[in-house]
């Protein structure tokens, strides 16, 4: 949803809709393993679909793949 969203505010407004696209896509990689776990059940809370997600115990890079 980010980027169609920054693209309808970037036509809207006049302004670059490449720097809008690059904009939502840098991820600050301190908070996020925070935000996303929190989004994921604010999501879940919001419309009832709830999918088993087997969590890894250790996350490494391999699983990122």
């Amino acid at each position: 949803m980010h980027i169609p969203t920054s693209l309808r505010v970037a036509v809207a407004l006049r302004w670059s809709k490449v720097a809008a696209i690059i904009g939502v896509q840098i991820t600050n990689m301190g908070p996020a393993p925070f935000i996303y776990p929190v989004n994921y059940r604010v999501g879940v809370h919001l419309t009832g679909l709830f999918a088993n997600v087997d969590w890894p115990e250790e996350l490494g890079y391999h699983q990122m793949l």
